[in-house]
């Protein structure tokens, strides 16, 4: 479950990106849907950018259920991403997958999902 009193500590006292992060999930409902226990633990969960959110002029990949696009968290995209193994390949994957589709829809504003899913377990 994650807690949500740490959560509301670190946005009012951590870094501004953690703050903006923090309150895009919160009212997306990523909190409540986790901790009401609705991901299911087999859920296909793919990848999704929103064009209109971008932390430090870059964008962030957000997890998605696939059975009803519901944002379940984020993709760390910082310094600390080599820190685990695999992420930063999925993240410039998803990045250059994001790049292609721009070539072809450079206005768009809508939110991208990405090809790449994996499944919780």
């Amino acid at each position: 479950m994650f807690n949500i009193d740490f959560a509301e500590y670190m946005r009012k006292e951590g870094n501004g990106d953690f703050r903006k992060l923090y309150d895009y999930l919160r009212d997306n409902g990523v909190f409540d849907y986790i901790n009401d226990g609705k991901l299911s633990p087999t859920a296909k969960i793919g990848f999704m950018i929103d064009p209109g959110f971008k932390i430090n002029d870059q964008f962030v990949v957000f997890m998605v259920d696939l059975s009803n696009n519901q944002i379940v968290g984020s993709l760390n995209n910082n310094s600390s991403t080599t820190e685990y193994i695999g992420l930063q390949s999925v993240l410039d994957n998803i990045y250059s997958e994001y790049d292609e589709f721009l070539k072809s829809n450079p206005d768009n504003q809508d939110k991208f999902y990405s090809k790449s899913n994996t499944v919780v377990s």
